[in-house]
């Protein structure tokens, strides 16, 4: 409803199965001035009787050990990043306001997290994990409140099965939108 509505303007940062750098994702929401970003994925757990869905935003100490976890299996994939070479004796005056502004932005995140989580666990039938924060590259770089958002966990049979169902992932766009009201 709020996207007929226009009241929400969702871009993607990717539109298929293909890898996109994180920097690059952060840098696609900075470049359209995002009011606010959301980092969909799926969980996996060596535990396959994990279930259920949860909010994290980002914060420099993660808020568990297994938040901490978390948010280094996501991080992994920086290898695969081409970084980003400063000159030598460069000052990146941008870089200096932004770590002040940081703190803001995961200030608001994690009040925005609460609230999503809240609204986002009554339309989507799986156990609600809750809140956590973690240091996420993907959440640390974003130049507005942002947060990733694990939607089941494709390692435990049960949720493989309805991950797999075209209406249940339309389930989770509609829960999304509906924790966006």
């Amino acid at each position: 409803k709020l996207l007929r509505e226009g009241k929400i303007k969702p871009f993607l940062t990717r539109t298929g199965d293909y890898y996109i750098p994180l920097s690059a994702r952060t840098v696609t929401a900075n470049q359209y001035q995002a009011d606010l970003f959301i980092s969909i994925h799926i969980n996996a757990s060596k535990k396959r009787d994990s279930h259920g869905s949860e909010t994290y935003f980002c914060s420099e100490k993660a808020s568990s050990a297994e938040a901490e976890k978390v948010a280094a299996l996501e991080n992994s994939v920086l290898k695969f990043d081409e970084p980003f070479k400063k000159k030598p004796g460069h000052i990146d005056i941008e870089e200096i306001l932004f770590k002040f502004e940081q703190k803001l932005y995961w200030s608001e995140s994690g009040k925005f997290a609460k609230a999503f989580q809240e609204r986002f666990k009554h339309h989507l039938p799986l156990k609600s994990r809750g809140v956590h924060s973690a240091n996420f590259y993907v959440l640390r770089k974003t130049k507005m409140p942002s947060i990733l958002l694990e939607t089941g966990f494709i390692s435990n049979p049960n949720e493989e099965s309805m991950l797999r169902n075209p209406d249940f992932r339309s389930q989770i766009v509609d829960s999304i939108v509906r924790g966006l009201a």
